[in-house]
């Protein structure tokens, strides 16, 4: 609260202000008659009254003396007038009334809190990294509220109110920087706003209780967003925006479809063996002539055989003149003749094959030959040596190979080469994300390709601190109850975690999680935060444990 003898001088000095005019200024319990052209507070009114009264910030009530106060204050026609900031109180005036400034700033034209007045409220939402130009010769400060100003060519940060500037070691224009209130604790970083009620509203991409990470589908220091292709990305303060999950835009999914391939048109082309099932999904259920296996594919019946048991393939309906196989059940047997090529047949047309001369296979009832990598000619189906027929791929597969082919190859040594979209091609098969150590290559956005060989299991969390700028001599202090909570951490020396940093250190963490390393990074950073404009970049390289057999070296900047 601003004492009222600070406004003595004010009448004192009166005589040389022109534009003064003659005023009672007042606190609770004190009034003032005099001149004074302060604007600070709010003006009371009452109908009846010769004079009006300037109610300095403090509480009054209905108790409140001097006698004149106290009537103004009690009378059914009073009346306030509030100065820039000073809203909160209404004009209708209900006892106790509270005069205070809002959360934010007043500046006043002329010095001890005099003249022309204007107000800036406390921001809500993070702004811009701008500043506003400041016209004034003194200001006041709400409580709990602290201003970041450029005086000059110097940035000074203000906790408390200013009645004179000129009073000040300081010269040069005024600019407002950052108003921010110190309710929060930690203190907001990543240009987050913090509110009278002591949280913190971060801007786009940080999140958390002090801001200090980032928000999902953010990464690096400054938290920005992903890639606008990717579905998943490398994220949080370490990341580094690497895509880890395209962004599909003919998916399946986008056409009631599972098994197949989106079309411009909206129609969906099945990987072999697949049709639509009787919900009305595409490639939901296995064609006729196919069964169903354990591994999700839709793979041929045997020869002679239109219909097969999912799971056995044992056959449930043979081709006419077919009978069903006495030994083996998802066979079915037929009258045949043999051509000189040693091709049997169940007539006279190419049409009418039921097992092919070796090197060749059925496919539509003809026999076709294969390639050296076991793809049947004219078909993206592979040749299966076992049922002499040409067979599907697998469900996600879009074409397959089986390197080196020969007659004695098995369809077991199959190994897909391009998936339907949405799916990733590792180790020769289609799956539905890249495991563990690899990521999507960018080259084609489908194959998985292996980390970096540097990436490798540690048992050490290895986190050094780069503080480039002079106020790293401050030292800052690590505390030990920050990686205490981190159940892996609790073997580290509490003399370690105490200890004071110099320029550059180097220090082992046994096994800290990437949460704590966050949180070590943050204490850091918050440690020597004085004055956070004039730090230089702080880098902090991290490498720690993220899965099994993974490990990420990843710089902050």
């Amino acid at each position: 609260m601003l004492a009222l003898p600070v406004f003595l001088f004010i009448f004192s000095a009166a005589s040389v202000v022109a534009a003064s005019n003659s005023s009672v200024v007042c606190i609770a319990g004190q009034c003032l008659q005099g001149t004074s052209n302060t604007t600070l507070g709010v003006t009371l009114s009452a109908d009846g009254e010769s004079t009006s009264l300037l109610l300095l910030p403090g509480q009054y009530s209905a108790t409140t003396n001097p006698q004149l106060l106290h009537n103004m204050l009690t009378s059914k026609s009073a009346s306030l007038s509030p100065s820039p900031g000073f809203e909160n109180s209404s004009k209708s005036l209900s006892l106790p009334l509270n005069v205070a400034l809002s959360s934010g700033m007043a500046i006043y034209s002329e010095s001890l809190y005099s003249g022309s007045a204007g107000f800036t409220a406390l921001p809500s939402t993070p702004a811009s990294n701008s500043t506003t130009s400041l016209s004034a010769a003194s200001l006041s400060l709400s409580s709990s509220v602290w201003a970041a100003i450029n005086v000059g060519d110097q940035r000074v940060v203000f906790w408390d109110s200013v009645p004179d500037f000129g009073q000040l070691p300081l010269s040069g224009s005024l600019a407002l920087a950052d108003l921010q209130s110190s309710a929060c604790s930690p203190s907001c970083s990543s240009s987050g706003v913090c509110s009278t009620a002591g949280n913190c509203t971060c801007p786009t991409g940080f999140t958390g209780e002090s801001c200090e990470s980032c928000a999902s589908g953010f990464f690096g220091s400054n938290c920005q967003a992903c890639p606008s292709n990717c579905t998943k990305c490398d994220e949080g303060i370490s990341g580094t925006g690497r895509c880890l999950v395209t962004q599909v835009s003919n998916a399946p999914s986008t056409c009631n479809c599972i098994n197949g391939e989106c079309g411009s048109n909206g129609v969906c082309t099945c990987t072999e063996g697949f049709t639509t099932a009787s919900n009305g999904t595409a490639c939901a259920k296995c064609a006729t002539g196919f069964f169903l296996t354990s591994t999700g594919d839709c793979k041929a019946c045997q020869l002679g055989c239109s219909a097969c048991a999912d799971s056995t393939g044992v056959c449930l309906t043979c081709k006419t003149g077919f009978t069903q196989d006495g030994n083996d059940k998802t066979k079915c047997d037929a009258p045949q003749s043999t051509t000189s090529s040693g091709t049997k047949c169940t007539g006279a047309t190419s049409n009418d094959c039921t097992l092919c001369a070796t090197g060749s296979y059925t496919f539509n009832g003809s026999c076709v030959s294969a390639s050296s990598t076991g793809v049947c000619e004219g078909t993206n189906l592979i040749a299966d040596n076992n049922k002499h027929v040409c067979d599907a791929c697998g469900a996600k597969c879009t074409s397959c190979e089986i390197q080196n082919f020969s007659v004695a190859s098995t369809v077991d040594e199959l190994k897909c080469t391009g998936c339907i979209p949405g799916s990733f091609l590792s180790n020769g098969q289609c799956i539905d994300s890249c495991p563990t150590g690899t990521f999507v290559s960018p080259k084609d956005n489908v194959t998985c390709t292996n980390c970096d060989s540097s990436c490798s299991t540690s048992a050490l969390a290895r986190v050094r601190l780069a503080l480039s700028h002079p106020l790293a001599r401050a030292s800052p202090v690590i505390p030990t109850a920050l990686l205490a909570r981190d159940h892996r951490s609790t073997s580290v020396q509490p003399a370690l975690l105490t200890a004071r940093f110099s320029t550059t250190d180097v220090v082992f963490l046994p096994a800290a999680s990437p949460s704590t390393l966050t949180a070590l990074h943050h204490h850091v950073y918050h440690a020597i935060r004085p004055a956070p404009h004039a730090l230089a970049p702080m880098k902090m390289n991290v490498c720690h444990a993220l899965a099994p057999a993974n490990i990420y070296d990843r710089a902050l900047a």
